[in-house]
């Protein structure tokens, strides 16, 4: 998508960052250029701007927790004692999931 490409990337980390760590209203300066993106694409979807920023923030920081998660199981999985600590915590997981399961299904 277009807003997925460099200035508009750059644009919704600031505007994640700002988002985070306000929940009231405020003004924020931006270029003309990004400020007509979130209103073209408001516009396409028969919402507000405000709410297709919030809703690109809120994306962005998703895909941030995503890109951390995915990094640190990249550590574990190329560290072999922690890979096999970590499969096992996997396996622990499922198998007491597994019996929770079963004991629902014995009631």
């Amino acid at each position: 998508m277009l807003w997925q490409r460099g200035h508009y990337a750059q644009a919704l980390e600031h505007f994640d960052s700002v988002l985070s760590r306000v929940d009231a209203t405020m003004t924020v300066r931006v270029w003309r250029r990004i400020h007509q993106v979130p209103s073209e694409l408001a516009a396409q979807q028969g919402r507000s701007a405000s709410d297709v920023l919030d809703r690109l923030a809120e994306q962005a920081r998703r895909r941030q927790i995503l890109a951390q998660y995915n990094a640190r199981v990249g550590e574990l999985l190329a560290d072999p004692v922690e890979r096999r600590l970590w499969q096992d915590d996997l396996d622990l997981s499922a198998a007491s999931a597994a019996e929770v399961v079963e004991g629902e299904l014995a009631t």
